[in-house]
């Protein structure tokens, strides 16, 4: 967010979405892994994290058999929305930074 801004943020999350949702009217779930990984390298090359909230049954139960879930890593896989920020929050801010204070 930082490098590129939130404005490419929203609208890579906006193009993934609309693709997923195409996707699934076309029933092309296998090709859901692979633009996800496609996605998720796009993102690594960035430094940057792919985060998942909130997956309906069928394709959590498709990502966890062919591996997908396995390659986002522990914790980038939650339940809810709130936990996805979270779980950002946690990756922008190194867990043993401080926060610094000045007064005058």
């Amino acid at each position: 967010v930082a490098k590129y801004g939130l404005a490419n943020l929203l609208l890579s999350t906006i193009m993934a979405g609309v693709l997923l949702f195409v996707m699934g009217l076309t029933r092309a779930g296998s090709l859901i892994r692979f633009t996800l990984d496609v996605l998720r390298r796009a993102l690594v090359k960035r430094g940057a994290t792919l985060i998942l909230c909130d997956l309906a049954a069928q394709p959590a139960s498709l990502m966890k058999r062919g591996g997908f879930l396995k390659l986002l890593g522990d914790g980038n896989v939650t339940p809810n929305l709130a936990a996805a920020l979270k779980r950002a929050a946690q990756l922008v801010e190194p867990p043993d930074s401080q926060i610094l204070l000045a007064y005058d």
